[in-house]
Formats: structure tokens, C-alpha cells, sequence
């Protein structure tokens, strides 16, 4: 689960710089800082900023899979 979390943080970062860039790199459809790019920051902050918390509270967490289902 690490893993997701982990490709969920650069998911997110490269999200912000894809958004922040978008002009300079030819994939805004009009100059200035449009909606799109506002939505693909806020979005690449939450996965940034959720990622860590939530691998974090995982780790904490027993694993399901140890526990036994009960007989009877």
C-alpha cells in the first residue's frame, strides 16, 4: 500500500507543474491561468498533502489480512 501512496504524491506533484505550466508548454487553450489549471493546482495539493497522512494513518492500522476469521 506504500506504493500507492507513494505514486499518489507524484501523481499529484507532477498534476501542479503539468497545471502551472501549461501555457509554456503547449497544453493551456488560452494564456492566463484559466479554471483548468486553479483545478489541476488544487487537486495536485490535495493528493500531495493527503498522501503522506493517509500512508502514515495505514501504517498504523493492524492488517486486515493477519486476522482470523472466527470459527463456529
Amino acid at each position: 500500500m506504500t506504493k500507492t501512496w507513494n505514486l499518489l504524491t507524484i501523481i499529484g506533484l507532477l498534476l501542479i507543474l503539468v497545471s502551472f505550466f501549461a501555457d509554456q508548454i503547449g497544453v493551456g487553450r488560452s494564456p492566463g491561468f484559466g479554471w483548468g489549471q486553479g483545478a489541476g493546482v488544487v487537486l495536485g495539493l490535495v493528493l500531495v498533502l493527503v498522501s503522506p497522512y493517509m500512508k502514515r494513518r495505514r501504517a498504523r492500522l493492524p492488517d486486515s489480512t493477519d486476522t482470523a476469521a472466527p470459527q463456529g
